[in-house]
């Protein structure tokens, strides 16, 4: 076995701020570098402009394509890069060379079903109608990643956008939106939006929130509730019938599932099925019980990138006693 030298040269330093997924997260992605990409390299994180370097930082992602699993899903990357709209937050250096960022992680998973669906409605509706039983999908009419709908003063007003959308009908015929946040090891972000006025009026105009719910949104929600009204906003601006956002991050990363229970108790009853959580685990399990040929090699890749602790756990357990 290696000394404890020789492991923090190889996987880089342990981050304090981390949780106990969190490190066992970025000593996977640390691990991948090494033994799957074959990059010796790391570099400083999380920014570019960062005094350490970590494991989990790629050197020259941007010219590399390392952080993506393909390289259809590194060109789409650089396109979105090439092509930004006027507030959209996509960072280059996050998006190229931060493995532990949930941002490239959701443009690895949903780029490919993106491309499916524009080869396939029928298999990405079955792929998709798979992964989310209690929507009823049947057909795919649209799936966007890293979405800022436009104009932003016609919505929130405050440049907050879906990570990923899905536009699809259900057996019912209706016409609804999924708004998709995907989380690797954050937490939903607690920081209020300064531009309160749209979601107060939101709240107030409709019959989703109760008293409780109106007076937080005085106060002011955060990413949890800001991303489940922009859906709403959506829902009413593009004369959709309903609007649903689900949250998917490691069943590890726990948080998430007790946010959102606990934003439940700011809703009426009947619309707490609006908003619900969904483990990466059983995601990724769902898409490999229809994926096929290239679509099965996909999603392997991606669970040996993000889920596969197996993988690493013997070495990993030497690296926690540093």
């Amino acid at each position: 076995m290696k000394d404890n030298k020789s492991l923090t040269n190889i996987y880089g330093p342990k981050s304090s701020s981390d949780s106990s997924f969190g490190a066992r997260a970025r000593f996977l992605q640390s691990w991948y570098r090494k033994s799957v990409l074959l990059q010796d390299n790391f570099g400083p994180g999380p920014d570019r402009e960062s005094k350490t370097n970590y494991g989990n930082i790629l050197v020259s992602g941007e010219i590399t394509g390392s952080n993506f699993l393909n390289d259809d899903i590194f060109e789409y990357a650089k396109y979105r890069l090439r092509f930004l709209k006027s507030g959209e937050t996509i960072k280059d250096y996050r998006l190229f060379n931060n493995m532990l960022s949930s941002q490239p992680m959701c443009f690895n998973l949903f780029f490919p079903l993106k491309r499916l669906f524009e080869h396939d409605h029928g298999k990405a509706g079955q792929i998709l109608r798979n992964c989310f039983p209690e929507l009823k999908i049947e057909n795919i009419l649209a799936v966007e990643i890293e979405y800022l709908p436009y104009p932003p003063k016609e919505y929130l007003d405050d440049l907050t956008a879906f990570d990923a959308m899905v536009i699809y009908k259900n057996s019912s015929e209706e016409m609804n939106i999924l708004a998709i946040e995907t989380k690797y090891v954050e937490k939903l972000g607690e920081n209020p939006s300064s531009r309160l006025s749209p979601q107060i009026n939101l709240v107030n105009e409709g019959i989703i929130f109760n008293e409780l719910g109106r007076g937080e949104a005085l106060k002011g929600f955060g990413q949890l509730g800001r991303n489940f009204l922009l859906a709403e906003k959506f829902r009413i601006y593009n004369r959709l019938d309903k609007a649903f956002a689900v949250v998917i991050s490691p069943k590890d990363n726990d948080s998430s599932d007790k946010e959102i229970k606990d934003f439940h108790s700011l809703m009426n009853p009947e619309f707490t099925d609006r908003l619900f959580y969904t483990s990466l685990e059983s995601m990724t399990e769902s898409i490999r019980n229809d994926a096929r040929g290239s679509l099965r090699k996909w999603i392997d890749d991606f669970n040996v990138r993000y889920l596969g602790f197996d993988k690493c756990e013997l070495i990993y357990n030497e690296y926690k006693k540093i």
